[in-house]
């Protein structure tokens, strides 16, 4: 997806305090790694694990560094497939399905996490504010930017959200013997027509890549508009993300 880099890992001050054990938390950017640095401080280990399959490596080493019975979340941002995941707000994962049409089921949800309502229930009269939807969510090869190809992923594969290492993630959970949950703020949603460009505004590692945003935005002034959209819907939806976190924290299981 993005060019290879070294693995960053964001990391809070309870990176050193373990005298008990202490939940992981983890984002494939640094974007989404310090809105949860700002929101949940030291309550979790946070890090930052790269984008798309790259991120295998770093969960790899963090299989050594944590013991089996770790609760580990993996929260950050998704693309829309369809009208339940609406733009800003923020779902928890009922089940992954990797690019070849497995599904690995979410081992625990929430309290007062509900189901998705039938594909024919309008959205409108779920109150999504008060109460987490659960969503099934897909793990895409590339990036998905284009509409009609959301469109028709969520039609082969059923799924309402798109990210691209919930099933790299899952696996090494399982591995591992990590308790994990999945929690995903879309940033993108079925109507939204991601620009191009945006594939190359952050490396592999997940780290921002300033020359190229800002020589985007020099020769493609026309999308700053829709950057600027982008970038809001992005932190709210992060910020929506990081309130679930803050709830399944106080019920993970023992």
């Amino acid at each position: 997806m993005r060019p290879i880099g070294t693995a960053h890992a964001a990391r809070t001050r309870s990176d050193t305090v373990m005298d008990m054990p202490t939940p992981l938390m983890l984002c494939a950017m640094q974007f989404e790694s310090n809105i949860a640095i700002k929101r949940l401080g030291n309550r979790c280990v946070i890090r930052t694990i790269g984008v798309g399959k790259y991120c295998a490596k770093e969960l790899g080493a963090l299989a050594k560094e944590f013991g089996a019975g770790t609760n580990v979340i993996l929260c950050g941002l998704a693309g829309g497939l369809s009208a339940r995941a609406q733009l800003g707000q923020a779902y928890v994962a009922s089940h992954v399905t990797a690019p070849n049409g497995v599904v690995i089921p979410a081992p625990w949800m929430p309290i007062g996490v509900n189901a998705p309502p039938p594909a024919s229930q309008d959205l409108a009269c779920v109150d999504t504010h008060t109460k987490a939807l659960a969503l099934p969510l897909f793990c895409a090869d590339v990036l998905l930017a284009d509409t009609q190809i959301k469109a028709q992923t969520a039609r082969q594969f059923s799924c309402d959200m798109v990210d691209m290492e919930s099933a790299y993630f899952a696996r090494v959970c399982a591995q591992a013997g990590w308790r994990w949950l999945i929690i995903r703020g879309v940033s993108d949603d079925i109507d939204t027509q991601l620009p191009p460009g945006v594939f190359n505004f952050v490396n592999a590692a997940g780290a921002p890549r300033p020359m190229a945003i800002a020589l985007h935005v020099a020769t493609h002034p026309w999308e700053i508009p829709s950057l600027r959209h982008l970038g809001r819907m992005s932190t709210l939806a992060m910020n929506n993300a990081c309130d679930i976190v803050e709830r399944a924290l106080t019920e993970l299981p023992s």
